[in-house]
């Protein structure tokens, strides 16, 4: 029966990738990160992987896992339904004028004092986090980066409002920058300033979330080819932050030996990346239908209820709750897991038409005329849709969405219309 379910896992991914890498390459061999190929991605090698090494003992999941590895399977069906609009369209210049590259620049500032005023207490912090990292003083200084990200999780009553400023108009606004000619000191300055904003909050996911959308944003403004060597260097580079952004977050307690703290962070990522993305899937399999009922469409309702003003219950803090004797949190959990807690063997075509959708988007969207700031209001959806893998449906809205459909259409009513703006037909 194992040998049969990881025969099941190999021959429904690798279908599930090739229809996925086939929507998003296009004849010349140009791949782009749309949303079905990331989501499809984050699926399999954060969730049903780690799942499938989570389960593999335990015969009474099988069945469930395999509601899930087909549900990758009917997105990416979904998807294939549609089929896909070419994009064969790169930046080939983008020079501003000076209006426009004046306006740019007021918003980012105008934007850095708001994010001073809400985030001065964390500031002073993070200031104190380099000095003491100067210092030599290691612990002390990652107690502190622990200090920040507790006060700003828990002891904040905007942090809602922060976190759409900090990580999506600062950040929409610095990929905008970055990819027009402004000069490259300008640049430099504005990434290292955006940087610290994102760091200041003692977390790591919004600079690497950041990239992400930048590297996203990348695929479709250029016209880049991957290789395996190219696509291994990358996989290193981002190891090598999420270890760097690790370290100085550590949630285990740290020694004096340097090399033990190196092997308890790797362990911590690794942790991170294949076990903890899968764990809500394990308490649901084992919770539904035996404990709890099939939602019907509840579960979905309690995620997006979340959004709602004053405290509610998401699903998987009241997965969190019933699993861990009455105690408030919460843990990752994939969407398509979220369709089969509602609706079981159903889910399955839930997820058919999520695929569906999100390939119609894609089509959609490059519909009309493109420019720079569609380009990035896009990047910011793919991110949001794509990890919604291994979070929240609701994620869409506060991952990019609002945020971004509105920094995309400020820069269409205030930014003149560019005439030096150039797409080039490959």
């Amino acid at each position: 029966m194992s040998y049969l379910i990881v025969t099941l896992f190999f021959v429904l991914t690798f279908t599930s990738l090739r229809i996925s890498l086939y929507l998003s390459i296009n004849d010349n061999g140009r791949i782009i990160l749309s949303p079905v190929l990331l989501f499809t991605l984050l699926q399999t090698f954060m969730v049903n992987l780690g799942l499938l090494l989570t389960i593999i003992d335990d015969q009474n999941l099988y069945y469930k896992y395999l509601i899930i590895l087909l549900s990758t399977f009917f997105f990416n069906l979904g998807a294939l339904f549609v089929n896909k609009k070419k994009y064969n369209y790169t930046i080939s210049n983008n020079t501003l004028s000076k209006q426009n590259k004046a306006i740019l620049f007021i918003g980012f500032v105008l934007v850095c004092i708001l994010l001073n005023y809400l985030l001065k207490d964390l500031l002073i912090g993070f200031f104190h986090f380099f000095s003491e990292l100067i210092s030599g003083n290691l612990i002390s200084a990652i107690s502190i980066l622990a200090e920040s990200r507790r006060t700003f999780s828990f002891s904040s009553g905007s942090t809602g409002i922060i976190t759409e400023v900090k990580n999506i108009i600062l950040v929409f606004l610095t990929i905008y920058i970055v990819a027009s000619n402004f000069k490259w000191y300008l640049k430099l300055l504005v990434v290292i300033i955006a940087s610290f904003f994102l760091l200041s909050s003692g977390q790591r996911w919004p600079l690497f979330e950041a990239l992400l959308v930048y590297f996203i944003f990348i695929t479709y403004s250029k016209n880049i080819k991957f290789n395996f060597k190219r696509i291994f260097s990358l996989s290193i580079l981002i190891y090598f932050i999420l270890f760097l952004t690790s370290y100085f977050q550590a949630r285990f307690e740290m020694s004096d030996n340097f090399s033990d703290n190196i092997m308890m962070n790797i362990k911590s990522i690794n942790y991170r990346l294949f076990v903890s993305q899968n764990m809500t899937t394990s308490y649901v399999f084992n919770l539904i239908p035996e404990t709890l009922d099939y939602g019907m469409g509840s579960y979905i309702f309690q995620d997006f209820s979340t959004l709602l003003p004053g405290h509610q219950e998401g699903f998987s803090s009241f997965i969190y709750r019933i699993t861990h004797s009455g105690k408030p949190g919460s843990a990752s959990f994939s969407t398509l897991t979220l369709f089969f807690a509602d609706f079981g063997v159903f889910g399955m075509f839930i997820s058919f038409f999520y695929g569906l959708s999100l390939q119609y988007y894609c089509n959609l969207i490059f519909s009309k005329s493109i420019s720079l700031h569609r380009l990035i209001f896009h990047s910011f959806v793919v991110l949001a849709v794509s990890t919604t893998s291994l979070g929240s449906l609701a994620g869409i809205v506060t991952h990019g969405l609002l945020s971004g459909f509105l920094m995309f259409y400020l820069c269409k009513l205030v930014l003149i219309k560019n005439k030096s703006f150039k797409i080039t037909n490959n």
